[in-house]
């Protein structure tokens, strides 16, 4: 796939469909998840003509809220690409005294989504995980995979977390420093400046916002916060396990989820795209039918779904789709 479909977007203004809604899930482990979503329709198309069979789950990345512009404007983008309806969900865990440092509340949280996506009725889904996102998708393909009433067309991968180890220090560091220092210093490098960094405020402001307005509602927000960092500083064992179609993208310039790490070869063979991904199916999907990778390489840091929104959306569903429509 040619990195030249990543040409720097405009984050539209979206007017969501509906406001966002939670459900409770207590869980068999004893602890209680919300679940927060929100749905999006293709853009231009009749509610009466959307058809519910199905449907693009879409997981953001670090303390995103449903509500956000920016992830609402990713999420439309694959709405409508794939021209169905596609829900953002967020999930919070509950502090009780169910809970244990034993318990891993990733994957908790994959478990109470799971049963909600199940809910929704949709038969064909489109995992689309974002960051520590990307980690969640991993674990509700793996929980739903093997469910007979739903069939999962594919994962896509944006920027993920979880495929392989490094320590939350080194994780909070490479956050920090793609967030503030290498993110706007790349998009100040166009010819656009100004809307450039607009852009980068916008998305740093969703996060930042989102974060303190959690840590004064909730004290231990901080607590629940080191701990995910924790959870996705180490690699998944479940993306062994996948047997679904799996799509990965990931910037040239990301720290946060090196490209370098999540699929090392061999010195001077770093512009094969086909060795990385021949090393992914050898070595962490090793049961999935079909991976592909796209690396862009221009502004190409953490944030890149959200400065790229369409042509991540375009080229993620046309992959998906051609190994459907092959195998």
């Amino acid at each position: 796939m040619s990195n030249n479909l990543f040409n720097l977007e405009k984050i539209p203004h979206i007017e969501p469909n509906k406001k966002t809604e939670s459900k409770e899930y207590d869980l068999e482990s004893g602890i209680t998840v919300t679940v927060n979503y929100r749905e999006i329709n293709p853009k231009d198309k009749d509610k009466e003509n959307i058809d519910h069979n199905g449907a693009v789950i879409l997981l953001p990345g670090w303390e995103a809220e449903t509500k956000d512009k920016t992830t609402i404007a990713l999420s439309q983008q694959f709405s409508n690409s794939s021209q169905e309806l596609t829900y953002i969900i967020t999930a919070d865990s509950k502090k009780n005294a169910a809970q244990s440092t034993e318990n891993d509340m990733l994957y908790e949280e994959a478990t109470a989504i799971s049963k909600f996506i199940k809910e929704t009725g949709s038969k064909e889904i489109k995992l689309v995980g974002y960051s520590i996102g990307g980690d969640r998708a991993i674990n509700i393909a793996q929980i739903l995979q093997t469910d007979p009433e739903i069939k999962i067309q594919g994962l896509i991968l944006l920027a993920p977390l979880g495929l392989y180890e490094q320590s939350p220090k080194e994780l909070t560091s490479h956050l920090i420093n793609d967030s503030f220092v290498n993110t706007p210093k790349n998009l100040l490098k166009n010819k656009d400046k100004i809307s450039n960094f607009a852009q980068w405020v916008k998305v740093a402001a969703d996060v930042n916002l989102n974060t303190a307005k959690k840590t004064i509602l909730s004290p231990g927000h901080i607590c629940q916060l080191k701990r995910r960092i924790t959870e996705a500083s180490h690699s998944n064992p479940r993306a062994a396990d996948l047997k679904v179609p799996i799509v990965l993208i990931n910037g040239a310039d990301d720290s946060v989820s090196s490209k370098e790490e999540i699929a090392p070869i061999k010195e001077g063979a770093e512009n094969n795209i086909r060795l990385r991904e021949q090393y992914l199916k050898n070595n962490v999907f090793k049961q999935s039918p079909y991976v592909r990778m796209i690396v862009p390489s221009r502004e190409a840091n953490h944030g890149l779904p959200f400065f790229r929104s369409k042509s991540v959306a375009d080229a993620s569903l046309y992959l998906l789709d051609r190994f459907n429509r092959e195998k």
